[in-house]
């Protein structure tokens, strides 16, 4: 049995996912601000904070992508709702999966075959390589982002108990 009822996981997966929107809107502007400072600084470690920027906005996506499966779970919206956005789902999947579990891949823990280098201009690499605004020239952060405020704009702010109050179970869309 779950531990919320459907009304309030309603609540709880339109509240995560307008967060997560807006995480990876937020993230976006911090990858670009920092990636102009690191063109400024070229230092040996100027890249450093570019890269922990662009694996949050992986995380944010991904979890984007995750509260879009719990509101469809329950039945929130339309699918076509999330058409455009959906384009970015495998590509966030993969790059999320490969960041997030880059040492086991490297350690030999996970074979290094099931890893797929991408090829980037003639040349191979693995999921950190950044082409423009494209990580691995699969996701685009800046297409991601609009496309994210676009869906923003379409959600309602917020899915609240009615005038009856909580304890009537009863739930509208604000």
């Amino acid at each position: 049995m779950p531990a919320l009822s459907t009304e309030e996981q309603k609540f709880m997966a339109l509240s995560g996912l307008r967060t997560w929107c807006v995480a990876a809107v937020q993230q976006v502007e911090r990858i670009n601000a920092v990636r102009e400072n690191q063109l400024k600084k070229r230092t040996s470690d100027s890249s450093v904070p570019f890269n922990a920027e662009r694996h949050f906005f992986i995380v944010a996506a991904w979890k984007v992508f995750e509260h879009i499966d719990w509101a469809s779970q329950l039945s929130m919206f339309e699918p076509s709702l999330f058409d455009k956005i959906e384009k970015f789902r495998a590509d966030t999947k993969l790059l999320r999966n490969k960041n997030e579990h880059v040492t086991e891949y490297f350690s030999g823990a996970k074979s290094l075959s099931s890893f797929e280098y991408m090829t980037i201009d003639g040349g191979r690499t693995d999921a950190s390589a950044t082409t423009e605004t494209r990580i691995a020239d699969r996701l685009d952060w800046v297409a991601f982002a609009q496309t994210t405020q676009a869906l923003l704009a379409t959600l309602p702010l917020a899915y609240w108990p009615s005038s009856a109050g909580a304890n009537s179970g009863e739930f509208v869309w604000v």
